[in-house]
């Protein structure tokens, strides 16, 4: 009786432990909706603290099934093992391909936080702790360029930067004015409306009138239209086109930080047309045409995973080229490594998201959409995948978006 007894004692303890557990992992994936947008060091810290109470909370096998009927863990793990498969027939040394799979491998920590992300509160916990961390940032800017504070988290980043480089904030700060920008249609009290229509206004501000971040200008423009589409009907999109097109002309003439890289486009074109590709948009152009080149080789597989670094490094310096580890195009780099192949699936990975989008609750639809769209157009001119901050923003707003996803309910597109 005493032995039974025991047991009891001795598993309620553990169940107690696992609860704890359970509940410190969900608490960590809220951190990293404030820690990505702020730290890369305190990423690491909490993604490692994530990882440890997520298995020691128990219910594995729970979770394995949830994964595993989970349609957005499914094309995740279908996406990663194209890049595995590429491995086996790769050109690049194993350390090559290797530091190629934890670049796409950031994306497996998607299926894996779907499990504990299921209650509403934690995921709109973890939704206001990204605001949170962007409004840090919008004051320390505002501080730093208006008040002239001499606040210097990394020497690295000028300007109205403060814990990222300004290709990032702009990103983060463009999906932060299309959530506020729901958010203050949503709300009823008019206290915190006018509270949010605040904050909008200063996150739009940031945008077009302190930062300097080109991609983040085109994020914002789609993500505007995005929100016309998502809150009315077509024509509600003309309205949205001619109030984007206002909004852009205002900012030109008004803004000399926006107006400043507007016109550095141009003229880093005419440079390029000219025969000098010593810029950002040339050299963009030229890893763009060259990495196709260098991809009609092996048009549908690829030069296998990892391969790009090496090969282009090498026909770099015979044809006295800018080295670069990746081309800044996601679709092209991926190309080149996996071929039409990997590109169809690197594509259908973006379009099935956005298809189970349409089974999310409204706000969780729209936000899961909105960061869709917005890293698949800065996929254009960029590797977000690979980079560290951009590609762990995408997975944690795809957690805190999909975590709601029902899958005891037959799919319906609203």
């Amino acid at each position: 009786m005493s032995a039974i007894l025991e047991a009891h004692i001795e598993s309620n303890k553990i169940n107690a432990f696992q609860n704890r557990c359970d509940l410190f992992s969900k608490q960590c994936a809220v951190l990293l909706g404030f820690f990505v947008p702020v730290s890369t060091f305190a990423t690491q810290v909490v993604l490692f603290l994530l990882l440890a109470s997520w298995f020691l909370a128990g219910s594995l096998k729970e979770k394995g099934q949830f994964i595993v009927n989970h349609p957005v863990a499914r094309i995740t793990f279908l996406f990663f093992g194209v890049f595995v498969i590429g491995t086996l027939y790769s050109q690049a040394s194993w350390v090559d391909s290797l530091w190629m799979l934890e670049k796409i491998g950031k994306l497996l920590y998607l299926p894996f936080l779907l499990p504990i992300m299921q209650e509403k509160k934690w995921r709109r916990a973890g939704m206001l702790a990204f605001l949170s961390a962007m409004l840090l940032t919008l004051i320390l800017s505002l501080l730093k360029i208006y008040a002239g504070l001499p606040i210097v988290i990394n020497p690295r980043f000028s300007g109205a930067a403060i814990f990222k480089d300004t290709i990032f904030t702009n990103l983060m700060m463009a999906f932060a004015s299309f959530m506020v920008g729901h958010l203050f249609l949503n709300q009823t009290h008019f206290l915190k409306r006018i509270g949010l229509g605040i904050l909008l206004a200063t996150l739009v501000f940031y945008i077009l009138f302190m930062g300097t971040g080109r991609s983040g200008y085109v994020v914002f423009s789609v993500l505007w239209l995005l929100f016309a589409l998502q809150r009315s009907s077509l024509k509600g999109v003309a309205i949205g086109f001619l109030s984007l097109a206002i909004l852009l002309s205002f900012a030109y003439f008004n803004s000399p930080v926006f107006q400043t890289r507007c016109l550095d486009v141009l003229a880093d074109f005419d440079q390029h047309t000219a025969g000098n590709s010593d810029n950002s948009i040339g050299q963009r152009l030229e890893f763009l045409n060259h990495t196709w080149q260098l991809s009609k080789e092996r048009l549908w597989f690829g030069h296998g995973t990892g391969s790009f670094k090496e090969i282009y490094q090498n026909y770099s310096a015979m044809n006295h080229l800018t080295r670069t580890q990746n081309p800044h195009n996601e679709y092209i780099n991926t190309l080149f490594q996996l071929g039409l192949f990997g590109v169809t699936v690197f594509v259908g990975f973006f379009v099935v998201l956005f298809k189970w989008s349409f089974a999310l609750p409204r706000s969780e639809k729209w936000f899961a959409q909105g960061i869709i769209l917005a890293i698949a157009t800065g996929c254009l001119a960029n590797s977000w995948l690979m980079d560290f901050t951009s590609g762990y923003f995408f997975v944690i707003i795809l957690v805190f978006c999909f975590g709601a996803l029902n899958l005891k309910k037959d799919f319906q597109c609203e």
